[in-house]
Order: C-alpha cells, then sequence, then structure tokens
C-alpha cells in the first residue's frame, strides 16, 4: 500500500464540520463548502486537516487513473487552503482609475457601481452579493470578498471596460501593475 498525505493547518476563528463527503467551512467572514470524492481518506485532528490517499502498489496497470486522483487529491487541498483563508481573512484586490475624470461611486445602498471611464456615458454595474466595495478615493476601488474566484472575476470585469492604454497609461489598473509605455510616431 501507497498512501499520499496532505497537512492543512486550520485557523482558529474557522470551523470544519465533515458530513459524510462533504465538508463545511464556517468562519467569521461567511461559510464554504467542499465535496470530497470518494478515494480520499481524511480526518481532523488538532487544528489540523489531514487527507490521504492511499492506493495498492499492486495497480501498476492503472497508472493513469493513480495519476487522476493525485492531481484531484493536489487540487482538493490548495482549494481547502483557499477556503480556509476566505472564511478567515478574505481576499481583496485593488484598482487605480489612471486618466482625467475618471472615477467611480457607489448608490442605491451600495449594490451598484457607477463608472466614468472616459466614455461619453457612465457604466452602471450591479455589485454581486457576496461583494464588497470601498472607494478610499473617487480613483481608488477596493474589492474585498471571501471567494478568490468572485473577486478577481468581479475586478477582471471593471478592467476590461477601459484596459491601459500603451500610448498614454490611462485606463483601469491593478495596484502595483506596472505599463511600460510605448513611443509614439516621430517624423
Amino acid at each position: 500500500m501507497l498512501a499520499i498525505k496532505k497537512i492543512v493547518r486550520i485557523p482558529t476563528n474557522v470551523n470544519i464540520v465533515i458530513i459524510n463527503s462533504l465538508i463545511e467551512i464556517k468562519g467569521p467572514l461567511g461559510d464554504e463548502n467542499l465535496l470530497l470524492p470518494s478515494f480520499l481518506v481524511f480526518s481532523v485532528i488538532d487544528n489540523s486537516f489531514i487527507g490521504y490517499l492511499i492506493y495498492n502498489k499492486d495497480f501498476s496497470h492503472q497508472k493513469r487513473i493513480i495519476k487522476k486522483q493525485e492531481q484531484q487529491f493536489k487540487l482538493l487541498a490548495a482549494l481547502l487552503k483557499q477556503y480556509l483563508k476566505g472564511v478567515s481573512l478574505g481576499f481583496s484586490k485593488i484598482l487605480l482609475f489612471v486618466g482625467i475624470g475618471y472615477n467611480a461611486e457607489l448608490f442605491n445602498k451600495a449594490s451598484c457601481l457607477s463608472l466614468n471611464l472616459g466614455y461619453s456615458h457612465r457604466i452602471i454595474l450591479n455589485i454581486p452579493v457576496n461583494i464588497f466595495i470601498f472607494l478610499p478615493k473617487r480613483n481608488i476601488l477596493v474589492i474585498k470578498g471571501k471567494n478568490l474566484n468572485s473577486v478577481s472575476q468581479f475586478t477582471s470585469q471593471i478592467r476590461s471596460l477601459r484596459e491601459p492604454g500603451v500610448y498614454k497609461n490611462k485606463g483601469v489598473l491593478y495596484k502595483g501593475e506596472v505599463l511600460f509605455l510605448k513611443e509614439g510616431k516621430k517624423k
């Protein structure tokens, strides 16, 4: 018998409830569910989640199946770490609006986002339920949430409305993003 073992530390403010093959992760920012496949063995011991992938050494003719199960096992360990961080600390991304008149406003009890990105009209977006938005300044947007995928998707949706130009460096940028300007035409 061979076994692969992964240990994931559980933060102190997070509770894990295991029901059959469903893991419920509850923390201060909300809860997430993760469904585990039947070929995994798992347990919770002393604020650690321990998962095992066990297979027989004699099944060498099933190498493809074993390799696929190993990949799924590693993916589930990474997802579990991501969910634990999300429900305890959360994820955030910061967008900068660079350009004259580029700004953002919250309205309708912070459920809608209005963007002025240099077009002839304002762009209005509905904010998803599990995402929180803060505006420290009119040209800085902080997006927070417990799920990294939803935060990243909403951030990229806003950025795609006015991607930064390579000649003038105007548009919606991630904080810390470095753009290299192209040189214009020369006479």
